[in-house]
């Protein structure tokens, strides 16, 4: 039986944060700097992301998003298959719902909405960029600093973790002939 399912742990959970765009999971292209030596030098996180067009009514654009996270405490790069996110899931999905729609139909609904509030107010709702709630990774480094968060990216087969104090970002460059998303972001 887990931790979890004899009640002695809560489940991680995922919160996505606020931000305008979101990571392209099948080319993330993750690249990730961090201090070794030099305890003042920032962890930086690169990675490809769409963002809305400025009218948000167009296109999307592909960007390079630098993420600085200021006093990062540790940092890994790890093996991610979609599985792996049940981890923090708060429940098992539901199969069959009240609205007669199949997993399918409720996965298309669900981006439709998600999409249409990305449009309305530029804040991207499933942007694969989290905060971690009840980290096992700080529980097992015995991290128990209030102003230490764990954030988490996920690509389509790497996932990132950093433990820092806060976090910025900033668009490095646009990619001007990127090909639109495989996959609608959201």
């Amino acid at each position: 039986m887990s931790e979890f399912a004899s009640g002695q742990s809560r489940r991680p959970k995922l919160i996505p944060l606020a931000v305008p765009w979101c990571i392209d999971a099948l080319r993330a292209n993750f690249s990730m700097v961090t201090g070794e030596y030099h305890e003042h030098q920032p962890t930086e996180l690169g990675f490809n992301a769409y963002a809305l067009g400025q009218d948000r009514a167009g296109p999307f654009e592909m960007q390079v998003i630098r993420v600085t996270f200021q006093e990062a405490l540790a940092a890994r790069v790890c093996p991610f298959e979609d599985e792996d996110v049940l981890l923090y899931a708060e429940e098992e999905p539901a199969e069959g719902l009240e609205d007669g729609l199949d997993g399918f139909q409720r996965n298309i609904r669900r981006f439709e909405e998600e999409l249409a509030r990305w449009r309305r107010t530029g804040i991207c709702g499933n942007c694969g960029f989290y905060e971690v709630q009840d980290s096992l990774w700080m529980r097992e480094l015995a991290i128990d600093d209030e102003e230490v968060r764990h954030y988490f990216s996920v690509g389509r087969r790497v996932s990132v973790d950093v433990l820092a104090r806060g976090w910025s970002w900033r668009v490095e460059r646009s990619v001007p002939d990127a090909p639109p998303p495989l996959w609608p972001p959201g």
